[in-house]
């Protein structure tokens, strides 16, 4: 792993976890050749990178119904690792084992009658009103563990809406045209911000022009381990 130097921010609170295909892997990313070139794509959005429980059908055991309360993330590590260790062994893949937090800011308040319990602590649910109206809440504290380790790689930021769908992959935006953004030498190799603040300028005009999506969020994206089925560590595109 060589992420980038791990230090949590003010205001940042871990969401879940996810297992995503190794991004080395063949059609794990759906994204021009262009893009991929010397990049090893991460996006918060699963429509963008493949999530190893997408398609329920193909894996050998049943998921829980319930992962937790955040849209698409499991809210227990070990749980997601133990699932994610049968399941590549089955369909012969890799995975990435990641964690996504955000960091609240933007006009995202915490709700009043939003106290409650998940994974032994208690929980707290953000939400926020866009111009079309209330968005999906976002439940914090919910996660176990429940803040980011100093051993996670720290991989960058992204852009998304409270759905994950991520605005500098999935949204046709011109970073550069639209928001005078310098897409080539801003992102780095995950095809993330590695600055906050680039994320937060980049952040204000999704909400522009991605409206029925905003208010966005800056996510940060961690690579937490990754699970391999037995003799797949040279099944990769390179």
């Amino acid at each position: 792993m060589s992420g980038q130097r791990f230090s949590l921010m003010e205001g940042e609170a871990l969401l879940g976890f996810s297992a995503r295909l190794h991004p080395g892997m063949p059609g794990a990313v759906a994204l021009a050749e262009e893009l991929l070139t010397d990049r090893v794509p991460v996006t918060t959005d699963r429509n963008i990178w493949e999530d190893l429980f997408w398609d329920e059908a193909r894996l050998p055991i049943p998921i829980p119904e319930w992962n937790g309360p955040n849209t698409y993330l499991w809210e227990d590590l070990t749980t997601l690792i133990e699932f994610a260790s049968q399941a590549v062994e089955h369909l012969r893949t890799r995975v990435w084992i990641v964690g996504f937090s955000v960091v609240l800011d933007n006009g995202w308040r915490l709700g009043s009658e939003c106290q409650g319990q998940t994974a032994g602590v208690e929980s707290k649910v953000l939400g926020a009103v866009s111009p079309h109206g209330p968005v999906a809440p976002l439940y914090l504290n919910s996660s176990n563990p429940v803040q980011a380790s100093p051993d996670w790689d720290l991989l960058g930021h992204d852009v998304a809406d409270s759905f994950q769908y991520s605005a500098i992959v999935n949204m046709g935006i011109d970073l550069k045209t639209a928001c005078n953004i310098d897409q080539l030498a801003l992102l780095n190799k995950h095809l993330l911000f590695d600055s906050y603040d680039q994320a937060a300028k980049f952040r204000k005009c999704a909400d522009k022009l991605a409206p029925a999506h905003a208010p966005f969020l800056v996510y940060r994206a961690y690579l937490i381990r990754e699970v391999s089925c037995e003799g797949c560590a040279d099944a990769l595109v390179s």
